[in-house]
């Protein structure tokens, strides 16, 4: 792929509007350079967009048949229940002292968006696999995993996200409207179980407590103040943290200072933290990638919709998968890693495999 001219003209031939999108924000990513503050964060945060861009090209190129995507999806699966199960082994055994679930992933709430579109897809390989009762018992299996760890990270947004997730699905999920509704009053039932008689008091409140007290409306605060300074072009790319001690002393309250100074956090929200670093025009181009992706899912379920029923529901379920995490990622900074672009690559190739089927059947 990293040789043949072919591999690399067809991406751009296909999706010459989103390849310019994408062209463009990366090159205004290295453009921050010249007014950030921090040159090797920007650089960093350069390296990983530039990454994710070359991911875009890889999985249009190397996923070609339903049976690489069925495969690709069920590693993403299988990723998120192995870094759920290692997490669980390390879960404090302390009696009415559950600590938050985490993992190689130190951000409950990171995990959470993980395994927020894991589940999404999990269902959607279970339906997708109803002719290999073996592979849908392990993905029903992986549902049930991803939503008892989505419960043990305490995440707020984790919960938002799965929620947002199950109404999609009953949004797009026409046929299936009745067994999703049974699914979602199942998680429903388990995670308030979970929360009410299973969860320690500390995450209990965590859960149902909605304030600063976790220092995020303050982290939005200061990005808010951010943005208002720098509207169009931002700090600079992964700047939040170094410039947010220059915006705390600024009238309004902030309880958690420490959160600017020392180890500085980041915004806690891909798009404010977006605006905050690259301004309007570089939360506009990364939105725009967005669009496009979730839209390239909703048109390939639509497409594989005339005879293909296996791919169709995956197509769905990358739809609800897509929009789970981009809910959970608005109490969450996860702009550049790279299970959102992942997926996000996988819109665009499953359209493509939908447009090769149509043309070979002549349809």
């Amino acid at each position: 792929m990293a040789t043949k001219r072919e591999a690399r003209r067809e991406f751009t031939a296909d999706h010459p509007g989103l390849t310019y999108v994408l062209v463009l924000f990366v090159v205004w990513v290295a453009l921050s350079l010249v007014w950030t503050t921090d040159s090797g964060s920007t650089l960093y945060a350069l390296s990983r967009l530039s990454l994710n861009a070359v991911l875009f090209l890889i999985v249009y190129s190397a996923v070609r048949t339903p049976q690489q995507a069925i495969w690709v999806i069920a590693a993403f699966i299988a990723g998120a229940c192995l870094d759920a199960v290692y997490g669980l082994l390390f879960v404090s055994s302390q009696p009415g002292h559950l600590e938050r679930l985490t993992s190689s992933i130190d951000n409950p709430n990171e995990l959470a968006s993980i395994l927020v579109a894991a589940l999404a897809l999990s269902l959607g390989l279970a339906g997708a696999l109803r002719g290999n009762p073996l592979g849908r018992l392990a993905a029903l299996g992986g549902t049930a995993l991803c939503a008892a760890g989505i419960f043990l990270t305490g995440s707020r947004g984790g919960l938002v996200g799965l929620g947002v997730a199950l109404a999609a699905f009953l949004v797009i999920g026409t046929r299936w409207r009745g067994r999703i509704m049974v699914i979602a009053v199942i998680l429903a039932v388990a995670g308030l179980g979970y929360f009410e008689y299973i969860a320690s008091p500390d995450v209990r409140s965590h859960v149902s407590t909605v304030g600063s007290g976790t220092g995020r409306l303050d982290l939005w605060t200061v990005g808010w103040r951010m943005v208002e300074a720098n509207p169009l072009v931002g700090v600079g790319a992964g700047n939040f943290p170094v410039d947010s001690v220059h915006y705390l002393l600024q009238p309004g309250a902030i309880e958690r200072g420490d959160f600017f100074v020392g180890t500085p956090k980041v915004t806690h929200n891909s798009y404010l933290e977006l605006w905050a670093e690259l301004g309007i025009v570089g939360l506009t181009l990364f939105l725009i990638i967005l669009a496009f992706c979730v839209r390239c899912a909703l048109r390939a379920a639509r497409a594989f919709a005339d005879g293909d029923f296996q791919m169709e529901f995956l197509s769905r379920a990358l739809f609800v998968a897509l929009v789970g995490m981009l809910a959970t990622d608005f109490f969450g900074s996860r702009e550049y890693a790279k299970e959102l672009w992942l997926l996000l690559a996988l819109a665009p190739a499953l359209l493509g495999m939908a447009r090769s089927n149509r043309r070979l059947t002549g349809a």
